[in-house]
């Protein structure tokens, strides 16, 4: 997921090397957060509240109602402490937190998964924090004139290593922590970055079918 910035047509006084990026980028085909709209990265144009704001009308709709039917369902069926509970995964739900705060109860003594509803939270949550990140460093990049390939080689490198340590170490950490769960949204970045890659039928039916056998 990579910003499409496609500022050349309406700032003429971008640099030579931004404009023949910003010419590179319009000619390869971009996904999501690399968004088909142009998002202007320029003094002038670009607004971080513009790009959070869609992100908040996408997401907060479907989640206020899930919260809130919720909470009146806990309301009437749940005892004091079990509604406290909820109450408080509600508030760091609604707050993309839900991963930090059930990292903060895994243990010995915790609830059953069965007792926490919104437990599902926990993968939005991570995927939230990457979207709040990864725009600012983009922006980042393109001020500095950096290559954002190699960004992305870093960052995937990096939390892997990780994930791949925690997997041995901690083990609920590895699973709720952003930190080493970024690799899986980076790598998608990578791939729209990379552009439309087109496969033969025979191909994908390979890859899907060795996507099925390391799943078992």
């Amino acid at each position: 997921m990579v910003l499409d910035w496609c500022s050349e047509h309406r700032d003429r006084s971008l640099s030579l090397h931004q404009r023949s990026w910003c010419r590179e980028r319009q000619r390869r085909p971009t996904a999501k957060l690399t968004s088909s709209r142009c998002i202007w990265l320029t003094e002038h144009h670009f607004s971080f509240t513009t790009f959070y704001g869609r992100r908040i009308r996408r997401i907060f709709p479907a989640l206020a109602v899930c919260l809130a039917a919720l909470l009146a369902f806990g309301f009437v069926s749940l005892m004091p402490s079990e509604l406290a509970q909820l109450g408080k995964h509600v508030f760091f739900g609604a707050g993309f937190l839900s991963n930090l705060v059930l990292w903060s109860e895994s243990g010995y003594f915790d609830n059953a998964a069965s007792l926490k509803p919104l437990l599902p939270l926990w993968s939005l949550g991570i995927e939230e924090q990457f979207y709040i990140l990864w725009p600012a460093l983009l922006w980042v990049v393109f001020r500095m004139k950096a290559k954002v390939g190699r960004l992305l080689a870093v960052l995937f490198l990096a939390s892997f290593v990780i994930n791949v340590v925690l997997s041995v170490t901690d083990i609920a950490a590895d699973f709720y922590l952003p930190v080493s769960g970024f690799w899986e949204l980076l790598a998608g970045a990578g791939l729209a970055s990379w552009g439309q890659i087109v496969l033969s039928p025979n191909v994908r039916s390979w890859i899907s079918f060795a996507g099925l056998v390391a799943l078992r």
